[in-house]
């Protein structure tokens, strides 16, 4: 198996009540023909912190000038998605822990409206099309989670207090 990490550090002003330090490692594992995105979000500040991740897959695929793919997203009847060809194969996008939400929409879709509009892909039937003629992407959205504070407070994020995986 082989793995790739980055560690990335988001900064509000401060670990004011209103701001925060978060420390984020992306790992990226290929294992027995599956990528695993893993995704670990740390609290650097003294205070606890509320967090919800998103993350998005962009099908990318047919065009080389980054236009509309026009790739369908279906249902594979688990909470997650698949993209398929005329020949018949299929690549799936997997449900992901510690997610509330797998949404099939448009790319860029990045605000609370569009996501609404799109097409959540938990209790839809197998092989269902979610999406149709669009530049599409899978979002993965986090359930909201309170993470407690690192014993000291740490600007470079290298202490860092409670976390939680997104895989």
């Amino acid at each position: 198996s082989q793995m790739i990490k980055k560690v990335y550090t988001v900064k509000g002003n401060s670990c004011s009540e209103d701001s925060f330090y978060l420390r984020v490692e992306l790992i990226l594992k290929v294992e027995k023909a599956k990528i695993i995105h893993e995704v670990k979000v740390y609290n650097a500040c003294i205070n606890p912190v509320d967090v919800s991740v998103m993350a998005m897959t962009d099908t990318e695929l047919g065009t080389a000038d980054g236009t509309n793919n026009n790739i369908n997203l279906y249902s594979d009847g688990n909470g997650g998605t698949y993209i398929k060809d005329d020949a018949g194969f299929k690549l799936y996008i997997e449900p992901v822990d510690n997610v509330e939400r797998t949404i099939a929409g448009p790319t860029k879709a990045f605000t609370e409206a569009k996501l609404a509009a799109a097409t959540n892909a938990s209790g839809q039937a197998k092989d269902k099309q979610l999406t149709n003629g669009v530049n599409s992407a899978v979002y993965f959205i986090s359930e909201t989670k309170t993470l407690e504070g690192a014993d000291e407070e740490d600007s470079s994020c290298d202490a860092v207090g409670e976390g939680f995986t997104f895989i």
